[in-house]
């Protein structure tokens, strides 16, 4: 993308997950089974709903979303960081959004920066953080 280029509206970008128990256990060290992320008895112990996903998952998923909108420029010096403001459990769904905080032009490209989020199949915000990488 040149500096002339206009960005991609992050608006129109979504990436759907459904969180499956086996797939948490992969994110979260298994064999590893005393774990509120690993066991659901352990959850249940500690007063959760049942075992909760780590938040690097959440987190995968938005570099996930982040590489399919920026493409390989992700690679050259993007960043995120990112709070997890909520638990996510097996059976939901997830959707990763964004939006344009700002754009500015930067010698070769656009630096964008991003307000960028997972949520729930509830509307409910599960992860939250900001992104920017120079789109070429």
């Amino acid at each position: 993308m040149s500096a002339a280029a206009e960005l991609r509206d992050p608006a129109l970008h979504v990436l759907h997950k459904e969180i499956l128990f086996d797939k948490m256990l992969a994110f979260s060290g298994f064999p590893e089974t005393n774990s509120v992320h690993t066991s659901r008895e352990v959850a249940a112990e500690r007063g959760l709903p049942n075992a909760i996903a780590q938040g690097l998952q959440m987190y995968a998923y938005m570099c996930e979303w982040l590489v399919d909108y920026f493409g390989k420029d992700w690679f050259e010096g993007g960043t995120l960081a990112v709070s997890f403001i909520g638990i996510v459990v097996p059976g939901d769904h997830l959707t990763v959004r964004a939006a344009l905080k700002e754009s500015e032009p930067v010698d070769g490209g656009v630096r964008a920066t991003l307000e960028i989020w997972c949520e729930n199949h509830r509307g409910q915000k599960v992860a939250a953080g900001t992104a920017s990488a120079v789109a070429r």
